[in-house]
């Protein structure tokens, strides 16, 4: 019996390792596409002072420009960091059901 408690909670721990592995390689791509995002809006800014600068813009058609930018780069990182919570989320509740599978095991071997 105890052989066979340690070899389903092996396989539980095993597959448990598995899932959060998968949610954090996720999670990097999610961060990596963050930076992404943050790079992307400064080059696009400096490109565009750039142009403005040898074109004369007028102010206020930067400032629209700047505004459309980082309004751009708000709902994108906003978008993204939604999905790194919910992947969060997602580990809590692997981790949650890790334990329930880990105390029904307890128990099963227990009344055996």
């Amino acid at each position: 019996m105890d052989e066979q408690l340690i070899q389903k909670r092996l396989q539980l721990e095993e597959s448990y390792d598995q899932e959060v592995q998968k949610c954090r390689r996720r999670m990097s791509i999610v961060e990596e596409k963050i930076l992404e995002t943050r790079r992307f809006v400064d080059r696009t800014v400096e490109d565009y002072l750039t142009v403005s600068a040898r074109r004369n813009y007028s102010q206020s058609s930067d400032n629209k420009a700047f505004y459309h930018i980082e309004s751009f780069k708000d709902q994108e990182i906003k978008r993204l960091e939604h999905t790194k919570l919910e992947i969060e989320n997602e580990i809590k509740e692997l981790r949650k059901s890790y334990r329930r599978e880990e105390e029904r095991l307890d128990k099963e071997f227990r009344y055996e």
